[in-house]
């Protein structure tokens, strides 16, 4: 995957002290993207079955969607570092830990909660919970869907949560038929309280991705490549910055917001008709300071990754590794706490 990025992208990296992930279902990958010495970029890609939104919990837990799974991985820093075949390489281990069957919902922006896993449903227009009992179980969803079907009615497709529990939600239009949304996505988006279905911004080109800070709710508008913000307090919305493609996928840390951008076709039967369409589109990542309002920072992709679905920012990691379910490092590690843990001698077969 050759990318190509500014000097600056490495630099924030390693000031920020942090590892950028991200998700690509067209390339079926989950990338971590850290630093080297604030001058170059390291990947790491790990495959997965159509990699769609990540949540990352305040432990260092992440969680992926994908086709029909939500998998989730462990983070241990203390076993990275004491990896004996590569002693200091690695300063954070994503280890497999619990592997969610959902069947093909469609699952876009995932969030951990006080009451565990959450996401949007798109392929069932609701916000539901994952866990161990069912495919899903659902929390909210708009009221002028009128059945739980998986028919994708309104297209609804990001989530952001308060820390008091509120749900913020980005929808493409206010249907009730199996992907009506299509005939008006161009003009009949919405940023919503679920709660109260309170509308704040409507009339929206194709929003994705709200994120919340404090009283200001960030979102994109996928369909003309903007990024913009609603301020809570005052009722009032305003354009931040654009990115050359179809925006989606954002992640806030410090006072910088990293904003996926994908590539669209002439060619294609669902975006073709998008005011971005045929322009110089990149798939990538821009990244722009919250303070200032400009763009600070970017890479995108030369081959292979031609969109960006979710991303996230993994502070206080400089060089983490996800590992598979039944690769040799995995089964030697053992994960008790902190405080406790192993590394497991690798066994000797006997002669026979």
């Amino acid at each position: 995957m050759k990318v190509h990025y500014s000097p600056e992208f490495p630099q924030l990296l390693d000031q920020l002290q942090c590892t950028l992930a991200l998700s690509t279902y067209q390339s079926g990958v989950v990338i971590l993207i850290s630093s080297i010495k604030g001058v170059h970029l390291n990947q790491f890609a790990k495959k997965l079955r159509r990699p769609m939104g990540i949540a990352l919990d305040s432990d260092g837990t992440l969680a992926v969607a994908c086709k029909n799974t939500v998998e989730v991985f462990g983070q241990h820093r203390q076993l990275a570092l004491r990896y004996k075949k590569e002693p200091g390489k690695y300063d954070g281990m994503f280890f497999p830990r619990s592997t969610y069957f959902t069947g093909q919902i469609d699952l876009h922006d995932i969030e951990w909660t006080e009451e565990g896993l959450i996401g949007v449903n798109t392929a069932f227009s609701c916000v539901c919970a994952i866990s161990d009992r069912r495919s899903f179980t659902p929390l909210w969803r708009p009221s002028f869907v009128s059945e739980l079907l998986p028919e994708d009615r309104c297209h609804l497709n990001g989530l952001a949560v308060s820390e008091t529990g509120d749900y913020y939600v980005t929808l493409l239009a206010r249907t009730d038929a199996r992907q009506a949304w299509r005939e008006t996505k161009l003009e009949s988006g919405m940023l919503m309280v679920a709660a109260t279905e309170e509308v704040l911004v409507d009339g929206l080109p194709m929003p994705h991705s709200p994120r919340l800070v404090g009283q200001r709710l960030y979102y994109l508008l996928a369909a003309t490549g903007e990024l913009h913000v609603y301020d809570l307090a005052t009722g009032t919305h305003s354009r931040v910055g654009t990115v050359p493609g179809f925006a989606r996928g954002m992640a806030i840390h410090d006072d910088y917001i990293f904003v996926g951008t994908s590539k669209i076709r002439k060619t294609s039967t669902s975006f073709g008709d998008l005011p971005i369409a045929g322009q110089d589109n990149r798939a990538g990542v821009m990244v722009f300071q919250m303070s200032t309002g400009q763009c600070v920072a970017e890479l995108y992709y030369e081959e292979k990754v031609e969109e960006i679905f979710d991303l996230k920012v993994i502070p206080n990691l400089r060089n983490g590794v996800i590992l598979d379910r039944e690769g040799k490092v995995t089964h030697r590690a053992i994960d008790v706490t902190e405080e406790l843990f192993f590394w497991q001698k690798e066994e000797v077969k006997a002669k026979s």
